[in-house]
């Protein structure tokens, strides 16, 4: 009689609850172009149906490289985009960000250099010169202690602190970084670059490669040193997957559009028409000129007579 009164049995409401449970698991969530509002770092990827950060992309610690918004997340949910947004790997990414991107007198560190002492800061200096001196000669980096005793016996005040064979090392680090800072900013003014590539043997006798880019930039040719990487066979396919390493890692993502040719010795692995490591590396560019270095020439030439 109750079902006549337009009651419904308890199997019924079963039923219903769990057509209801199912449409909302087939109901899936899309992206809310709200979110970015006030996160810059934030990225939709229409192609593949993503959302991630711009930013732990970019300057994310080696460590953080697998999180969900670095590799891409399909988690569309506001509660997501906060708690990454508050995580401390995002919050390194940023300040990263901030020192690489910032103006330097902006930065943490310009503005402690702003506020050093006079004299702290030609100490500074001298340890930096010290510091570049050994890098530059090749000496071992115990020589830093006594070249510093050199300079407190000729009355300069280097002081006692960062005198030592690792802050040496600490030192060369950030000479280091600064070059290829302005290397990458003068070939990305560049409209060409050539690359020169050589292999290598190191103390372990374990093969190494390493590559030159030589550009030009008003008027003035330049050759930099890029990188040296090992290789662990040392056939074509392994030589050209360390040289666009160690081009991607040391230019830019995007050199092979600028390159206009590439200089290596006369090896088949590297010149081979078909399989050489020129031919992998112009790939879909045959413009790109494969040079015979001169200087091997020059050698081959002379082992002849």
């Amino acid at each position: 009689m109750r079902r006549w009164l337009g009651q419904t049995s308890a199997g019924e409401k079963r039923n219903d609850a769990r057509d209801d449970d199912i449409d909302r698991e087939t109901k899936k969530r899309k992206f809310n172009a709200k979110w970015v509002t006030g996160r810059e770092w934030l990225v939709f990827d229409h192609e593949n149906v993503v959302m991630f950060c711009q930013d732990c992309r970019t300057y994310a610690k080696e460590k953080n490289k697998m999180n969900n918004f670095v590799v891409g997340t399909k988690n569309f949910k506001v509660e997501a985009v906060k708690d990454h947004e508050s995580a401390r790997s995002h919050q390194e990414s940023l300040r990263i960000k901030t020192a690489k991107t910032g103006r330097i007198e902006e930065s943490l560190a310009g503005r402690s250099l702003t506020l050093m002492k006079t004299s702290e800061l030609e100490k500074m200096q001298l340890l930096f010169r010290n510091a570049h001196a050994i890098g530059k000669k090749g000496r071992p980096f115990t020589d830093f202690a006594w070249m510093c005793d050199v300079d407190r016996k000729k009355g300069l005040k280097i002081g006692e602190t960062y005198t030592n064979d690792y802050q040496a090392k600490e030192f060369i680090h950030y000479i280091a970084e600064d070059e290829r800072r302005k290397m990458r900013a003068r070939l990305s003014d560049g409209k060409f670059i050539s690359v020169m590539s050589d292999g290598s043997l190191d103390s372990a006798v374990m093969e190494e490669e390493m590559v030159y880019v030589r550009s030009a930039s008003e008027g003035k040719v330049k050759v930099d040193f890029v990188g040296v990487k090992a290789v662990s066979k040392p056939d074509a396919t392994n030589i050209a997957e360390a040289v666009c390493s160690i081009m991607e890692s040391g230019v830019s993502t995007d050199w092979k559009n600028k390159l206009v040719a590439i200089t290596t010795d006369g090896a088949s692995v590297m010149t081979g028409v078909n399989n050489g490591v020129v031919a992998k590396l112009r790939a879909d560019r045959p413009n790109v000129l494969g040079i015979h270095c001169m200087a091997h020439k020059l050698e081959l030439a002379s082992q002849m007579e």
